[in-house]
């Protein structure tokens, strides 16, 4: 599918002077017709030997238009948010916690942060847009940016990490979960300046969900607008949303946090998904130590905290091929080491059309991994992985009992939309940053990663391999030299784990030639 440019949304027409000529559909009398009709002729012939008609072969003249460029745009989500104050009232009001550390970043001149209308009440903390202009000359640089939020609260633990989207009007958000102690939130903002109304699509492990009242929710023009998962269907374990958008453009990400029993398990914030394809890439998946999350993942309330792979192909894709015949789909995941001394493994599965999915994770070695899924039906997927750190304690008699968690987080890998183009990656503020770079195409690629300050990069990415490269958070990269690549950054440390993709720039509109006949 193109990529809409970034330049005005409004029609160039170019019409003939005068504007058009009425068509008379009136009868008159024989005579009169006859004499009409040879006056006619005689005008048409007086006017073809006025005129300089075109010969066959001669060139039409043309008109070269240029768009006239506009400002590129990213959206932040802002704070993590929490339904009602931390006592519990108020439950059905969205309130901020804390503020999210902010990066961004551009060329050819500098970008600017401007706040929407925050949901709930005005006194909440902002989500915040990045607006970048365009050059005297009316070229649009490069844009980028991300936010990281570190949570120690009661009820909120972990390391949030996010990138700063794009705007669309068609979402897949492939995480989150409406059951008991899992509380998530859908994300969306409309930087632009008319209302935008949007519809929901969900569908779970039991598959679509039959929804009421889910069309027509307005997103106001220049304002954030949060919905419960659970306001819409509850009790869901591995939902997947699909958001369509009409009007004004908007962005889209999920919020999740987990508490279970009294003792809060992990927060994260989850752009949008690489929209259904027969081949998806989730770059830079990290796999922790299990010591932790092996300890809890046999105890009740823990069922989730275990790696996952969670694919949906949607009820949609059948109408396109069904090839088993049967509502199923066959899938193959291949998982590949960034460590390339180990190899790669690949397993296949039948799934059910329109019914999500969860393959558990197992037996895989700490390390960082980038998943390749092909589908004989187009798909949406993402990973689940989850760190945690248990105290020691003395002996029990109680096989359930739950030792004292010390430090513990999770984290969704989505799929990566491919990149064609050089591409800005700016890395908030957290633990250990790396970049995954897959290249999934059948040429080597000899790739520079060029940080704000310090020292260029370079890198050799076999066709078809991965590679992850350490960064410095706090810097933006810039990043070329491939043809096809796509891009994350993970985030790792002791109870905080994090990840976000990187999305393809919007490319800038050239000049047409428009001919006038």
């Amino acid at each position: 599918m193109t990529e809409p440019s970034e330049i005005d949304e409004r029609t160039v027409r170019v019409a003939r002077k005068g504007g058009t000529a009425p068509r008379v559909f009136r009868a008159v009398g024989g005579t009169a017709l006859g004499l009409i009709v040879i006056a006619g002729v005689g005008l048409v012939i007086l006017a073809t030997s006025l005129l300089h008609l075109p010969k066959i072969g001669e060139p039409i003249a043309a008109q070269k238009v240029s768009p006239v460029a506009t400002d590129r745009v990213r959206v932040c989500p802002g704070p993590v948010i929490r339904l009602g104050d931390s006592s519990g009232a108020e439950a059905t009001n969205p309130v901020t916690v804390g503020s999210p550390t902010i990066l961004k970043a551009s060329t050819l001149g500098e970008s600017v942060l401007q706040p929407l209308k925050p949901a709930g009440d005005p006194s909440n903390v902002p989500p915040q847009l990045i607006r970048l202009s365009p050059t005297e000359d009316g070229e649009l640089g490069l844009i980028a940016g991300s936010q990281t939020q570190s949570l120690n609260e009661s009820d909120l633990v972990g390391f949030v990490a996010a990138n700063c989207t794009k705007q669309d009007s068609d979402f897949w958000l492939v995480a989150g979960s409406s059951g008991i102690g899992r509380t998530s939130l859908i994300l969306l903002s409309n930087p632009s300046s008319v209302d935008s109304q949007v519809k929901f699509e969900i569908f779970s492990e039991n598959g679509p969900v039959d929804l009421a009242g889910a069309d027509g929710i307005t997103v106001p023009a220049g304002s954030q607008y949060v919905i419960s998962l659970a306001g819409l269907a509850s009790g869901l374990i591995s939902p997947v949303v699909h958001i369509e958008s009409e009007g004004g453009r908007i962005t889209a990400q999920l919020q999740e946090s987990i508490v279970r029993t009294l003792t809060p398990g992990g927060t994260e914030i989850i752009g949008p998904d690489a929209k259904p394809s027969a081949n998806l890439t989730i770059p830079g998946v990290v796999i922790t130590d299990q010591g932790g999350v092996g300890t809890l993942a046999s105890l009740p309330g823990y069922e989730d905290i275990s790696g996952i792979l969670r694919v949906l192909v949607p009820t949609q894709s059948v109408s396109k091929a069904d090839v088993t015949g049967d509502g199923s789909a066959n899938i193959t995941v291949t998982a590949i080491p960034e460590d390339s001394s180990t190899d790669s493994t690949s397993a296949s599965f039948s799934i059910d059309v329109g019914k999500v999915t969860d393959l558990p994770l197992a037996d895989f070695a700490p390390g960082d991994y980038t998943f390749l899924i092909t589908s004989d039906l187009p798909a949406v997927a993402a990973v689940r992985t989850a760190t945690a750190e248990v105290a020691s304690s003395a002996e029990s008699s109680d096989p359930n009992s739950i030792p004292s968690v010390s430090a513990i987080d999770f984290a969704w890998f989505n799929a990566a939309d491919p990149l064609t183009e050089p591409t800005l990656v700016s890395v908030a503020p957290g633990p250990s940053p790396k970049l995954h770079l897959a290249n999934t195409s059948s040429e080597s690629a000899v790739v520079t990663v060029t940080p704000n300050s310090g020292a260029d990069n370079t890198v050799t990415i076999p066709a078809n391999s991965v590679v992850a490269v350490p960064v410095t958070d706090g810097l933006t990269y810039e990043v070329a030299g491939y043809t096809k690549l796509n891009i994350s950054v993970s985030y790792q440390g002791l109870g905080a784990l994090g990840s976000f993709t990187i999305q393809p720039q919007l490319r800038q509109s050239k000049s047409i030639d428009v001919y006038l006949g």
